[in-house]
């Protein structure tokens, strides 16, 4: 019958037939390396004797290997799957650390605004009370009934002791507990710092001073202070002294000293205005000037 020739095709994307020819004195040998389609539409020829076509298409693994159909080194490229996933993981897992850290910061921010926040809920601020204050009456141990009205200061000297009361009012949200004070004879610098601690003089009792609402700290200079008491007397008899209070919210934090001055008007009555406040257990919001020498006079 009919000699045939087979078109054999070695590798994927290709199929195997066989087709009916006519006799031909040759066929060549097509090689194809690699299953590229452009070595499909130009294949070369290596051998020009043969009975049959013949369709190589080689896939290689490694990048650079002998191709034994090419006869050739050649390079191919190939997919690296391991590595490709352990890039992806790596890539991952550093979006989940940014993530995460903003993540942290975003919190943190939200906590620190938290705590200002029940920090300002609980800080006291006291100032004078108004003119339209009630008149308060405060004791001490030996002296009763001493009367202060709203916006001034009872300074008294009874047997040759001093008593000094001083009408406030708390305009902040949280008790003010107040522990101490110091009397100065002198007025003191607008940009002078605030007294050491240690200097107060603390009291015998803790008073209270519930949230917008009036109160009074109190001091007396008797016997066994009788060097204090030189001090304030010519104070007294010029008509004015300045007050440090400390105090502190109701779980003692937030310690805030405050400076009022206490001057004597000519109808007798010494009036109180608020000078500074200080924080003493964080910084200060804003900065001291230091432009007013501690001699000078402080307006009230």
């Amino acid at each position: 019958g009919m000699r045939t020739s087979m078109i054999t095709t070695l590798g994927r994307r290709r199929s195997a037939s066989a087709t009916a020819l006519s006799p031909s004195p040759a066929s060549p040998i097509t090689r194809m390396c690699g299953a590229r389609e452009r070595d499909s539409r130009s294949p070369s020829r290596t051998t020009s004797w043969s009975s049959t076509i013949r369709q190589v298409i080689s896939c290689v693994d490694s990048p650079l290997v002998l191709n034994p159909v090419c006869g050739s080194y050649r390079w191919h490229l190939m997919a690296d799957w391991v590595t490709i996933s352990s890039l992806a993981t790596a890539g991952g897992t550093l979006a989940l650390a940014v993530t995460t850290y903003a993540s942290v910061r975003s919190a943190n921010r939200a906590a620190r605004v938290a705590e200002l926040s029940l920090r300002a809920g609980l800080l006291p601020l006291l100032v004078e009370s108004g003119e339209a204050d009630e008149t308060l009456r405060v004791n001490f141990y030996e002296i009763h009934g001493i009367a202060v009205p709203g916006g001034r200061a009872a300074v008294e000297i009874i047997d040759d002791n001093v008593y000094l009361v001083v009408s406030l009012r708390n305009v902040g949200n949280g008790i003010a507990v107040l522990h101490g004070g110091r009397v100065w004879p002198e007025r003191q610098g607008a940009g002078a710092d605030p007294p050491p601690l240690d200097s107060f003089r603390l009291l015998s009792r803790d008073i209270y001073v519930p949230a917008a609402t009036i109160g009074f700290w109190q001091t007396a200079f008797r016997g066994e202070s009788a060097d204090e008491r030189q001090l304030l007397l010519p104070g007294i008899e010029q008509g004015y002294l300045m007050v440090d209070v400390l105090y502190s919210d109701f779980e003692g934090g937030q310690r805030t000293i405050s400076r009022y001055g206490i001057g004597r008007e000519d109808d007798g009555a010494w009036h109180t205005s608020a000078v500074r406040h200080w924080q003493v257990d964080r910084a200060e919001p804003r900065q001291r000037g230091s432009s007013v020498a501690p001699g000078e006079a402080v307006s009230t």
